[in-house]
């Protein structure tokens, strides 16, 4: 199985993140990849961790991983991305891994 690595340099722009994360699946599906993997805060990610991210965590159903999965359908390629999770924890956020595929 061929696997690809996307590093990219999130920000504080989920669309912009999201947009990246397909533009390196269908580079690494061209290539001939199965699976394609980011980093653990691909789909949002700030110099320090501030009150945003318990504002912008979505449960792993949510609009961020839907769209993980919809790239990972067009392309006919596994996804793993690293995404804000809604939590219970004091804070209402921790870091998830979403894949589809």
């Amino acid at each position: 199985m061929k696997i690809a690595l996307g590093q990219l340099e999130s920000g504080a722009d989920i669309q912009a993140n999201l947009a990246a994360i397909d533009r390196f699946a269908t580079e690494a599906a061209r290539d001939g990849a199965a699976l394609v993997a980011f980093p653990e805060y691909a789909t949002y990610e700030k110099k320090k961790v501030d009150a945003t991210f318990p504002a912008i965590a979505e449960p792993l159903d949510g609009p961020v991983c839907r769209e993980l999965a919809a790239i990972a359908a067009r392309h006919r390629i596994a996804v793993v991305a690293g995404v804000v999770e809604t939590s219970e924890e004091p804070g209402g956020a921790s870091t998830g891994e979403c894949g589809s595929g």
